[in-house]
């Protein structure tokens, strides 16, 4: 198993996108097409740059969390992880 950059958790070898958060987890050289680990910046085979994807793990971390409206007399809960407000009744964080 891997772990992800971004959040963490335990990955599959196979998988290119985390189960948990979705980020990437390879990049495929557009020279010779082998898959290469996110934060490489050269292909590991042919040297080649490798282009970023869209959706970095650093420009995902920049995303600030969505607020929600505070309903009057209802206690919430703060996610440990993202500090997003929940219902105290969420088993988990309805963002991270």
């Amino acid at each position: 198993t891997n772990i992800c950059t971004n959040c963490k958790s335990s990955i599959p070898l196979n998988s290119n996108p985390c189960v948990v958060c979705e980020t990437p987890t390879r990049i495929l050289c557009p020279h010779c097409k082998s898959r290469n680990s996110i934060h490489l910046r050269t292909c590991y085979i042919c040297e080649n740059v490798l282009i970023p994807t869209s959706t970095s793990p650093e420009k995902r971390t920049s995303i600030s969390v969505p607020t929600i409206s505070k309903q009057t007399n209802t206690m919430m809960m703060t996610c440990s992880k993202c500090f997003r407000l929940n219902n105290p009744t969420a088993r988990f964080c309805d963002w991270c």
